[in-house]
């Protein structure tokens, strides 16, 4: 090149960024509604024209000083005379008049912020549509050339109509506008009062209303000081326009263009479409919910062609063929679509407002193509599964290779019903069957809900299965949400072939699928016989000693492959992704030995576990077995309660009837309450001892105070606090006596005194126990009086060698080897110890086998009549006793 051609160039170049410097910046503004408004301008300083009308489709223009802030509103409903006095009913500024003259707006108005400054290096311009004022009218700032290039200048403002969603509470009286909740209420809370730098502004349900319907205007004081509503822009000319089309940021037409900087939203702001990514590890268009924080990818344009450039791009409508182009200037880098409008300017690209982008030929209003016919690892509601026979048209989701790398991974989920009845949902493995939903049934899924029941509430199930058409789909409850701001309905099919809603925690499908466990919906498939455990996600480290780790940097890999090759390794311990970016291999072997640490050098790792995996199988086996033990455990529980308050109001009723019976006797003539015997007790008086001087007075009924053992119970010895001997018959509780019968023996023993008969002193009654005392007679008394002396049998020869008491314990012996049952008679050996041992207590002898008496004999023996022993002529003798 010559120098002087070089000079020339550098000379121009000079001359145009001076005069470009120099000159000042053109607003223009359009009246594009359907009312005629009242433009008004403050500022710093003040412009010559502060306020001035626009009629219906009509504009004007002015320009700033080199540096100059201020504001731009439209007031609504004015009344002005000739001399250009009056007042506005919407965005007044209370001049008086249609000068403003640096004053600023009566709220609610929709405003346009600008502060522009002129610099050595020119001109650099912040610029946003700001609802903190409240709203009056949509509007938009677009920045237009002034003969420079311009870089990063985006379009920004508010095109929907706010007056028609704003609650009843913010509403201006006569609906010309809508006031902010700080102008309304006024508290810190809405007006993030004071608001500086250490300010912690977070958004209402107020802020959230105005920000979701204009996401790119400034709806609120953000808490990180970030100003997402302001625009940059370097040396341009502005529009500002009022009453703006609704579809100037959802709808590409021939002739404009998306570039990489921008982003269009939908014409409710739902959804937004923009180019994400870099120039090193790829660009991609991409669809969002625009106010996920997260920004999480429901469709890819280009999953598998990334573009790596580091040159502005941007997505136009090819004017030749109507196809969607991603362009680099005026090289075309990609087709989007790929259809055959041919020449036409009548073709649109608009985002609906349910995430679905659309080419539209607006002649017939046909649909050309649009991205839910090509879906990538995202379901939305409305979005469908199946196959339409018609149009050849398959739709299936593909996982992405990782969390962050688009490209195609190896899990598919497609729906793929056997016949009319029977219509499920297939994930496949690299086109082998992984998981299925099961059937669905009574608009419900066997498998798809067990990890998250509650979920199913929130989604409507539907299904189309004719010779035309099979295909699923669903629709969303947004009542199933807590929060307004959390409903971004979306099922992901993961990289681990999982179905999630919005995170891991919300889990429509099990993690993994092992082969050996089909109970949650995953597949029966071959496996090792060494595995019979799970994997768990865990923080921390293998013992460097026992294990080893092989890395494979393979961009291909996808955490799945990683899982395979570790699965199908008897010595694989764990894996993770080696790559930042979730692909790649890291597999540890050896010995399982970690060791869990959540300090900041450790790492998230898979860890093989010898457990069983926490599927919904288990959970539900694991319910059944608790159900099985609890309930039991309740009835028993119950039955025990039951059986013991039976009991008790069995015991409160004896207890009841005893006391009635107690009371009774004690209201007896014949009965004194005593617990000690009276020495002057009168004869004929009955006695109620307690329970505890008879216990004092047998020693515990010992066994050798024992008397003797009758047919209602044994007799014992006692002897009362006042020394008197006294015989107890204690009733055993098998004698069939009852309280009643007790009281009529009591009272009737107690009439019939005879010298003959032993007399009755009193009673005893202690819960189920009842005892007669009776008194005492020394010597055997009752034989005595009774039967006779039984020192009559001693014979007189001996004279005073005879011992009574030996005598009468001999007697004792014998009549108890006479007794009736041979059963009850002692051996020699125990006869023997009878007579020679003075201490052991013997018992009182039954009736003997041979006796006569005035009653007649019961005994059995007396019933056995002898059989005819003579046989065969032969006579025998039966032996009979005299």
């Amino acid at each position: 090149m010559e120098p002087k051609q070089t000079f020339i160039q550098s000379f121009l170049f000079i001359f145009l960024f001076v005069l470009n410097g120099a000159s000042r910046t053109t607003i223009t503004v359009v009246n594009d509604c359907r009312f005629t408004v009242w433009p008004a301008i403050s500022g710093n300083p003040v412009l010559n024209n502060t306020g001035f009308k626009l009629t219906e489709g009509s504009s004007r223009s002015f320009q700033t000083p080199e540096n100059w802030t201020g504001r731009l509103w439209a007031r609504t409903g004015c009344t002005f005379n000739g001399s250009g006095h009056g007042t506005c009913e919407v965005g007044d500024c209370g001049s008086g008049e249609m000068e403003c003259n640096g004053r600023s707006a009566t709220p609610p108005v929709t405003i346009a912020d600008f502060d522009i400054k002129e610099g050595k290096e020119g001109r650099d311009v912040s610029y946003d549509v700001s609802l903190i004022d409240g709203y009056n009218l949509p509007m938009t700032v677009e920045p237009t050339s002034d003969g420079s290039y311009m870089f990063d200048c985006l379009k920004t403002g508010c095109v929907n109509d706010l007056n028609q969603q704003c609650p009843m509470e913010l509403r201006l009286e006569g609906g010309g506008g809508c006031k902010s909740a700080c102008q309304v209420f006024g508290t810190p809370e809405y007006c993030c009062n004071p608001f500086n730098e250490s300010s912690v502004c977070n958004p209402t349900t107020y802020t959230w209303l105005f920000d979701s319907a204009c996401p790119r205007a400034y709806a609120f004081h953000l808490s990180d000081w970030v100003f997402d509503g302001f625009y940059l822009c370097d040396g341009a000319n502005y529009t500002v326009r009022f009453c703006p089309p609704v579809d100037t940021f959802s709808t590409i037409k021939v002739g404009s263009q998306l570039i990489a900087d921008d982003q269009f939203l939908s014409i409710g702001g739902k959804f937004t479409l923009g180019f994400f990514g870099d120039g090193y590890d790829g660009i991609y268009l991409g669809i969002w919910y625009t106010l996920d924080a997260e920004a999480r990818k429901v469709w890819v344009a280009n999953p598998n062609k990334p573009i790596f450039t580091y040159i502005i791009i941007s997505l136009s409508i090819d004017r030749h063929t109507g196809n969607l182009v991603i362009t680099n200037g005026r090289k075309t880098l990609m087709n989007i679509t790929d259809v055959q409008a041919g020449p036409n300017p009548n073709v649109t690209a608009t985002l609906e407002d349910n995430g679905n982008f659309r080419l539209i030929n607006e002649i017939d209003k046909s649909v050309l193509w649009q991205s839910f016919d090509h879906p990538t690892n995202v379901l939305l509601p409305g979005m469908k599964l199946g196959y339409d026979a018609r149009t050849k048209q398959n739709w299936t989701l593909t996982s992405w290779l990782s969390d962050d790398v688009p490209n195609s991974g190896a899990f598919t989920l497609s729906w793929e019903p056997i016949d009319e009845s029977n219509q499920r949902l297939m994930i496949r493995q690299r086109g082998q069957p992984y998981w299925t939903s099961g059937f669905l049934d009574v608009k419900t899924f066997e498998y798809m809900f067990l990890l998250n029941e509650d979920r199913q509430s929130k989604y409507t199930l539907t299904y189309v299965y004719n010779n035309e058409e099979q295909y699923f789909s669903y629709a969303d409850n947004p009542a199933g949400y807590e929060y307004v701001t959390d409903a971004f309905p979306m099922w992901i099919l993961t990289a681990k072939g999982q179905i999630t809603n919005l995170n891991i925690s919300d889990a429509l499908t099990p993690e993994w699928c092992y082969g050996y466990n089909a109970s949650n919906g995953c597949m029966d498939s071959s496996y090792p016989m060494c595995r019979d455990g799970y994997f768990s996600y865990r923080k921390g480290e293998f013992a460097p000693h026992t294990t080893r780790n092989s890395t494979d940097s393979n961009s291909s890999l996808s955490i799945s492959d990683c899982f395979l090759k570790c699965w199908n390794d008897c010595s694989c311990v764990g894996f993770n992704s080696s790559n930042t970016n979730g692909t790649g291999c890291v597999i540890w072997t050896g010995s399982n030995s970690f060791f869990d640490d959540d300090g900041e050098n450790s790492t998230m790792k898979y860890v093989i576990s010898s457990q069983s995996p926490n599927n919904p199988s288990t959970e539900k086996n694991m319910k059944l077995i608790w159900t099985l033990i609890i309930v039991p455990l309740f009835l028993g529980l119950g039955l025990l309660w039951y059986m013991k308050k039976r009991k008790n109001k069995q015991k409160e009723y004896k207890i009841r009837k005893r006391d009635e019976y107690f009371l009774e006797l004690a209201a007896s003539e014949s009965f004194k309450d005593v617990h000690q015997l009276e020495s002057d007790s009168r004869y004929g008086d009955l006695l109620l001892f307690s329970f505890a001087s008879i216990m004092a007075a047998t020693c515990n009924f010992s066994p050798e105070n024992k008397l003797g053992q009758g047919g209602f119970g044994p007799v014992y010895k006692g002897r009362l606090n006042d020394g008197r001997e006294v015989a107890i018959k204690r009733l055993s509780g098998s004698s069939g006596q009852g309280l009643v019968e007790f009281k009529n023996e009591l009272v009737l023993i107690a009439k019939l005194q005879h010298t003959n008969l032993v007399r009755i002193l009193g009673c005893c009654i202690h819960g189920e126990e009842k005892m007669l005392i009776y008194e005492y007679m020394p010597n055997k008394s009752l034989d005595f009086f009774l039967f006779g002396n039984a020192m009559e049998l001693e014979d007189p020869t001996l004279g005073s060698t005879c011992v009574v008491q030996q005598f009468l314990r001999t007697y004792h012996v014998a009549l108890l080897c006479v007794q009736e049952s041979a059963m009850d008679r002692p051996t020699t050996s125990d006869m023997i110890s009878m007579l020679l041992n003075d201490t052991i207590s013997l018992p009182t002898p039954k009736r003997p086998a041979f006796f006569t008496s005035r009653v007649e004999s019961h005994s059995t023996l007396d019933k056995i009549k002898p059989e005819d022993c003579s046989v065969n002529n032969t006579t025998v003798s039966a032996m009979e006793g005299r």
